[in-house]
């Protein structure tokens, strides 16, 4: 081959890992949400998953939105991996993921332009307990529709119709706090027998199968009783307008918003304490509210800002 051919050979070879470059960059999808989790067991060992969703992702394998499928042994000090939760069975081997993106429960936005995630199930295999998993808390507080997401260790939930305020288990409200702390252990489990575990089997890298213990993340705005976390940011909401009250409080007809901050308002969205929203009213400086038509109980306020964010704004009753 002579050099004229050599350097058009060259040429012609970087083209075509160009285009294909390309055209693979195209075909990415990035998710609805995703948000990236990250472990550490007691001896220093780290990892990390990817967990998001989409109203276009499937329940099964897609590499268009990045998904990273890995059935191989765990490593046999310690390994997480994600399951879809629509494909669990604790009974059969389901595909595991480093990267999920699942299918929202929902196909169309809710008032809030909301989708509903379909969550993960989170399975940790770890010689050294206890585990601690951390995330940007940040990613839970931009919009309202992420605010009702948690981490716990159990599925009871899911099975059982149980209040907020008797929510099984060790559950973290991921707007809440940025981290949390399980052990994943046959003995902790035994010291709730009311917890329904989750649990696979898989294979551990020279011990062949073995019971592996999970967690449950569920993502959205979570409007329903069973949820521990919706109302949980009044008090820690990085995004809260912190000095904007509510007045009178309680009241009997009419609301003020008052306080450095109030400019920044476009509209104010009432919720009532399951979390479903019931009105949104157009925001002017200097405007009461009326609420004559409310029944009397305990109501909760979002504004949402000029930027297009939304924040929790406090909580009144109503005489």
């Amino acid at each position: 081959m002579n050099i004229q051919n050599f350097f058009l050979t060259i040429i012609v070879v970087t083209l075509v890992i160009t285009v294909i470059t390309a055209t693979t960059a195209y075909c990415q999808q990035n998710a609805r949400f995703q948000v990236a989790l990250y472990f550490e067991d007691a001896a220093g060992n780290n990892d990390s998953l990817l967990i998001g969703f989409d109203a276009n992702a499937s329940n099964g394998f897609d590499p268009e939105f990045g998904e990273i499928m890995d059935d191989s042994p765990m490593n046999a000090v310690f390994d997480v991996r994600a399951v879809d939760p629509d494909n669990y069975s604790p009974f059969s081997q389901e595909p595991l993921y480093q990267s999920l993106v699942t299918q929202s429960t929902n196909g169309a936005p809710d008032a809030n332009h909301c989708l509903t995630g379909g969550g993960a199930y989170v399975f940790i295999h770890a010689v050294h307990q206890p585990v601690r998993v951390w995330w940007d808390q940040s990613r839970f507080l931009d919009t309202i529709c992420y605010r009702g997401a948690f981490l716990t260790n159990q599925i009871t939930w899911e099975l059982t119709e149980v209040s907020a305020d008797d929510f099984p288990g060790i559950t973290y409200c991921m707007a809440e706090t940025p981290e949390g702390v399980f052990e994943l252990t046959t003995e902790a489990f035994n010291e709730d027998p009311a917890l329904t575990r989750l649990q696979i089997e898989h294979e551990i890298e020279g011990q062949g199968m073995e019971s592996i213990y999970g967690l449950s993340m569920a993502v959205g705005t979570a409007v329903y009783l069973q949820d521990p976390c919706y109302w949980v940011t009044k008090t820690s909401d990085i995004s809260l307008v912190s000095s904007i009250s509510l007045y009178p409080n309680p009241c009997h007809d009419f609301l003020m918003l008052q306080g450095q901050g109030v400019e920044k308002l476009k509209q104010v969205l009432l919720f009532n304490n399951t979390g479903q929203q019931l009105e949104a009213h157009a925001f002017e400086v200097g405007r009461y509210f009326n609420f004559t038509h409310l029944r009397g109980g305990s109501y909760h306020l979002f504004g949402e800002l000029n930027s297009g964010a939304v924040a929790y704004l406090g909580q009144f009753v109503k005489m």
